[in-house]
């Protein structure tokens, strides 16, 4: 059958068949473009049968929960950074103090014993330390704020407040017993 067979209705009846087929095979490439693909073979290896699918820009999380939250953790990754590099320095000094002194033949990272010397850097650190933790119990606050708001439905919340909850007492109660121990056992050797 040609077009030129065609009445001038059955013409226009084709072409918008053919406009509505155009549009929809559009649409199937856009909900295409959007289904999951197959992992690479590191993501397999890594991941096994778990499809990792990423958000396009026009879906990434523009949740005003997240954003929220956002901006008190990247204040909280900033510290905890800072806070980091201040442990690492007090741990090294107390480390080559202890090789000069000659009480140690080699870095020993867990040694045992504490001496006088130890309290004055552990004296500066620990204000920044509770700090931290103080700062982990308000992110806990905060997420448990969000999750209990009445619009979010994210269970995501709830379950990273349970986490920083447990990491602050955690933290909190190993570096009071650290601190008690430490306290109730005499110095061993004076500087």
């Amino acid at each position: 059958l040609q077009k030129s067979d065609l009445s001038e209705e059955d013409r226009k009846i084709c072409d918008t068949i053919k406009e509505d087929m155009k549009e929809r095979q559009k649409k199937i490439s856009e909900i295409q473009l959007s289904l999951p693909k197959r992992n690479g073979l590191l993501l397999r290896l890594i991941l096994g049968q778990v499809n990792l699918t990423l958000l396009s820009e026009k879906e990434s999380p523009t949740n005003e929960r997240y954003y929220a939250f956002r901006e008190t953790f990247n204040y909280y990754s900033l510290f905890q950074g800072f806070v980091q590099i201040l442990q690492y320095y007090y741990q090294r000094g107390c480390l080559y103090r202890l090789k000069t002194l000659g009480e140690t033949d080699k870095m020993v990272v867990t040694g045992e014993g504490f001496r006088s010397f130890m309290w004055r850097g552990l004296s500066f650190l620990l204000p920044f330390l509770f700090a931290i933790y103080i700062f982990q119990l308000y992110s806990a606050y905060t997420l448990f704020k969000i999750a209990n708001s009445s619009d979010c439905h994210e269970w995501q919340f709830a379950a990273l407040g349970s986490l920083f909850l447990a990491l602050a007492s955690g933290n909190i109660i190993t570096t009071l017993g650290v601190i008690n121990h430490k306290l109730r056992r005499t110095p061993s050797k004076v500087d």
